[in-house]
Parts: structure tokens; C-alpha cells; sequence
């Protein structure tokens, strides 16, 4: 094959006359090419293929994991795929009658807005059993910041 000889910035480059192809000329040529060696997945493939099937499972697990102690405390049955489950959060939640209740940590808690103003969102204290239950549907009233309870000088007599 003849070669050529180039001057570019001072410096001899031996060149082939071969006509040049572009790399997306290359790229398509070569789309419907069966590689002759085996492309082995790297570690992110491996991971990135691995996650639907664990995420289905672990939504399936905090599904399980919420409704087996609703079920014992409401005593009735709690169908497993009407728990709302956010992977993100690692959370699940249910609605029982009124009351929303929230799995996080492994932690079960009872979720109220604010008793005053009925804004926000807070949680009880852990739920580990019925008296736990019973305590934060009748006593405990949870309260923004800015709601106070209308008679502080008697709020301790209250508990």
C-alpha cells in the first residue's frame, strides 16, 4: 500500500493513502456486526439489571411488613396490596377507616395533623402494642408550633 509522507508542525508523519471513514460511518457500518469476543457486563450493568427485581421485592416486604400489625391491632384483615409503599423514602403507608398510619424504620406510627389549625403532618410515638394504639387515638393531640393549647396554666393536669 503506497505511503505518504507529511510535514505538521515540524514534525514527519508517515501516513497511508487510505481514504479516511468518519467514526459514525464506522459505527453504523458495524451496527448489525456480531462482536467476536463476548462483551462481559461491567459492575454498574450487573447493578443497574439487579435493582427492578430487589425494588419489587422490598415493596412487597414493607406491603407485608405494615399490614401484619394493622391487622392484629384493627383486628380485621388488611390486604397487603392496599399498602402504599414509597421506595424512595423506604416507607409504607395505610389507611385504616380514618386513620393513616406509616411504617418507617421499622417503626410503626399513627400520622395526625395539627388538633388547632389541621395543617401538617406529625407522628406519634412508636405503636407496640393496643395500649400504645389506644393512647394516640384519644390523648394525644399533636399541635403546629405556632397552636398552643388553649389554657396553658392547666395543661399538666391534663396528662
Amino acid at each position: 500500500m503506497p505511503t505518504a509522507i507529511s510535514q505538521s508542525r515540524g514534525l514527519l508523519h508517515r501516513t497511508r493513502n487510505t481514504p479516511r471513514r468518519s467514526l459514525h460511518s464506522r459505527t453504523i457500518a458495524n451496527l448489525g456486526a456480531t462482536p467476536s469476543v463476548a462483551t462481559v457486563p461491567s459492575w454498574t450493568d450487573n447493578a443497574i439489571a439487579a435493582y427492578p427485581q430487589s425494588a419489587e421485592h422490598e415493596k412487597h416486604a414493607l406491603q407485608e411488613e405494615l399490614a401484619r400489625p394493622l391487622s392484629a391491632l384493627a383486628g380485621s384483615s388488611i390486604a397487603a396490596a392496599s399498602v402504599y409503599v414509597n421506595l424512595d423514602g423506604r416507607f409504607a403507608q395505610a389507611k385504616v377507616g380514618e386513620h393513616l398510619f406509616r411504617l418507617q424504620h421499622g417503626a410503626l406510627v399513627l400520622l395526625r395533623s395539627c388538633v388547632h389549625c389541621e395543617l401538617g403532618q406529625f407522628e406519634s410515638l412508636p405503636i407496640t402494642g393496643l395500649s400504645d394504639l389506644g393512647y394516640a387515638l384519644s390523648r394525644w393531640e399533636p399541635r403546629c408550633e405556632h397552636c398552643a393549647p388553649e389554657d396553658l396554666a392547666n395543661w399538666l393536669e391534663d396528662e
